[in-house]
Formats: structure tokens, sequence, C-alpha cells
């Protein structure tokens, strides 16, 4: 999935995950090679809809061809169901990159700039268990956000930290300057 990709999902994750209801469209991603029958386990074995659809969405930007996977079953339950609120989704996902909007998550595009010039050092520096950690007891994630990326190996865990990011209404880059001042490693 391309950076483009990822990005959309990022923006409109909140509406995908209290949309999408993932037992549509795991099936499809599993035949086209997207998912592993592991992976649909563990997508499955959350307890509310929601949580599904998070570790859903946690694992598809690491896929090949899973952007067009997921809009590809989206589609194929609008035209056998019907009954979902896909198109609206479908709509958001499809649209092209200018219309996305300058606003990301309500931070400005010059801040994104920054968070991805300097993704890489945040990679390697940022101790994702502790700010995790910190980021819980701020009430800022979740305890299943924190429990989900804390299930990812080392190197993908400030990853996913810093994907599920710009899914929050409130203004994450000042936060997570604030929490990285705490968290860094030495």
């Amino acid at each position: 999935m391309d950076e483009t990709q990822q990005q959309k999902l990022r923006v409109n994750h909140s509406l995908l995950k209290f949309t999408i209801l993932v037992h549509h469209i795991t099936w499809y991603l599993q035949e086209k090679g997207i998912l592993t029958k592991d992976e649909v386990a563990k997508i499955n074995s959350g307890h509310t809809q929601e949580q599904r659809t998070e570790q859903l969405l946690f694992l598809l930007p690491k896929k090949q061809g899973a952007y067009e996977a997921l809009l590809q079953s989206l589609k194929g339950v609008q035209e056998h169901g019907g009954n979902f609120p896909y198109t609206d989704i479908l709509q958001l996902l499809e649209e092209p990159d200018h219309e996305q909007g300058k606003q990301l998550a309500g931070l400005d595009e010059e801040s994104w700039n920054l968070v991805r010039k300097y993704r890489k050092e945040i990679t390697e520096h940022l101790d994702a268990k502790k700010a995790c950690m910190y980021l819980v007891q701020s009430q800022f994630l979740t305890e299943e956000e924190s429990a989900t990326i804390q299930e990812e190996d080392k190197n993908e865990m400030t990853r996913s930290l810093l994907s599920i990011l710009p899914t929050k209404k409130t203004h994450s880059l000042p936060f997570v300057g604030c929490c990285m001042t705490r968290v860094w490693k030495t």
C-alpha cells in the first residue's frame, strides 16, 4: 500500500472503524491473499465490532494490494447486500488526492510534513511501549489501541503508533512532541 492510500485510511480511520463490518469483507480479503487464515482469526477475536475493524485497519497498510482489495470488497457488499452504508466510504476512499483537503485530523499540512521528514528518527528513537503507556494514562489512546500496537514486533510498534495518531480528533502532533520528550530512548 502506498503512502497516499495509507493517508486516506488514516484520515478516514474513525469513520471506517465505526462503519465497516469486517465479517462482510474478511472472506474476500482472505480469498485474494491479502489476509491469512491466522490474521482473520486474530481480527475475529476482537470483543467488539470496532475492535475487529481496528485490527483490520492495522493490518491492511502492511499488505501489498490491500487498498484495492478493500475497495473491491466494499463494492461487492454494496452490489450484493445493498443495505450497508459503504457508498459514502467508497467515495471518500476513491476521491482524488487533491480533494482530501489541507487539514488532516486537525493538523495543518506543514505539521504532517514535519512528522514525515523525521519519521525515521522517531521510529528509531521513540520508546513505543512507554509512549503507549503515557498516551493511555493521558486518555489519548484507548487500552485496546495500545494493546494492538504493543502486539507488533519492536520495529513496527512506533510505525503503528504513528499511523493511529492522525485518526484522533485532537491535535496529536504537539501531544506526540510532549510525549517524545518523556519517552525518548537514550
